[in-house]
């Protein structure tokens, strides 16, 4: 016989001989094998029932009955659950909605596009309050770290005039250079963007998104127009030249990643010069790991005492006449300029010991979007991709 207990997480079967292969055998013990299994998700119907009362001879208190279950929207019949798998299944696995319908189907229900993309849009407007609230707690701290990436858009005859404008001189995405500038019908696709933003550990370390259909200084200044502090990240102009547009509100720390990188690219130009660029970030990067166990004022004093001597041997390096000799054009020309161009903004660290070294954790969540985006290829209506960033 085959008997299957649940208890907790665990299902116990039972394997015994039957009771006439048992017949004359005395029991000394059992042998057990333990292996993991799988069920596939399966829906059920919820039947919430409600009795309704009233009072005898008092008519005017009406039918008394517990309120309905709240719902994503009134009369909705579908549970959270079916939301938050949804959701989940969207923007946790990068699963666009076709794909899901599959998925649900093997479940035993098999819903519309319409149906899932209705819930979507509910469970957005439902959640709008905590990204609010995640946003305005983000912008509280004093060191926010970001990144950005393109993302394809659809336009579908669906922008403004306004928009339309902001994308002058703007190509088609793939378009090669030489052709026609986008023309502004509005009836193909453009490269739009993805923000990330994210807090340092421990201190709000939320990741909220924001989209825009340009990559313009005034979108980064909308974004932080309320926020005080450090922003870390790459040395796009919209941060590089952050400080004089805040009036001293917003400082920008470079990413020394992005600047070790442009030497890694230029190797294969300049071999030896290059080396020894990579073995004083080699050294700077040594300093941040023996520091990760120390508290702030043990790794600012390291930072101190070790990393500011290397910096200041680096410097020596960069005006030394082998380097100035080297062509600016070339893979190592542009990463000594790099370097020049973002030298205060690199060195801000060393100054207060909460800004990390280089930009990799929000470039790291920023892969949540560039991996997904192999699966989703494109955001389909400019108002969808507003709602999929937050």
């Amino acid at each position: 016989p085959h008997v299957c207990r649940r208890q907790r997480q665990m299902c116990i079967r039972d394997r015994d001989l039957s009771d006439e292969e048992k017949v004359g055998l005395t029991r000394i013990g059992e042998s057990v094998t333990e292996r993991m299994c799988f069920e596939k998700p399966h829906v059920y119907i919820e039947r919430i029932v409600r009795p309704k009362y009233v009072r005898k001879g008092e008519p005017e208190h009406g039918v008394i009955a517990r309120p309905a279950p709240l719902s994503l929207v009134e009369g909705c019949k579908y549970d959270f659950s079916v939301a938050a798998a949804i959701l989940t299944q969207k923007f946790g696995f990068h699963c666009p909605t076709y794909r899901q319908q599959d998925w649900f189907a093997q479940s035993g229900w098999s819903p519309s596009r319409s149906t899932i993309n209705d819930l979507i849009n509910a469970s957005v407007e439902v959640l709008r309050p905590l990204y609010d609230q995640m946003w305005w707690l983000l912008l509280q701290q004093s060191i926010l770290l970001t990144d950005d990436t393109r993302v394809l858009l659809l336009t579908r005859g669906a922008l403004s005039q306004e928009q339309l404008e902001s994308l002058k001189g703007r190509r088609r995405s793939g378009t090669p250079p030489g052709d026609e500038p986008l023309e502004l019908d509005d009836r193909g696709s453009v490269t739009s963007y993805a923000w990330l933003y994210t807090g340092l550990e421990g201190f709000a370390p939320y990741n909220v998104l924001h989209w825009s259909l340009t990559h313009q200084h005034s979108v980064v200044d909308e974004h932080l127009a309320s926020f005080s502090g450090v922003i870390v990240g790459d040395a796009y102009s919209g941060y590089t030249q952050i400080e004089k547009r805040s009036d001293g509100r917003l400082v920008h720390a470079s990413c020394n990643g992005h600047a070790r990188h442009e030497f890694v690219k230029a190797e294969a130009n300049e071999p030896i010069l290059s080396a020894e660029a990579l073995s004083l970030y080699r050294q700077l990067y040594d300093v941040e790991e023996r520091g990760k166990l120390l508290g702030l004022e043990g790794l600012l004093a390291l930072r101190q005492r070790e990393a500011v001597p290397i910096w200041n041997r680096f410097e020596q390096w960069l005006h030394s006449d082998r380097v100035a000799r080297v062509l600016p054009g070339s893979d190592f020309g542009k990463a000594v300029g790099y370097l020049r161009n973002q030298w205060p903004s690199l060195r801000r660290y060393l100054s207060d010991a909460r800004i990390p070294f280089d930009n990799s954790q929000s470039e790291q969540e920023l892969r949540q979007v560039t991996v997904g985006r192999s699966n989703w290829k494109f955001l389909g209506h400019p108002q969808a991709a507003a709602g999929r960033m937050q």
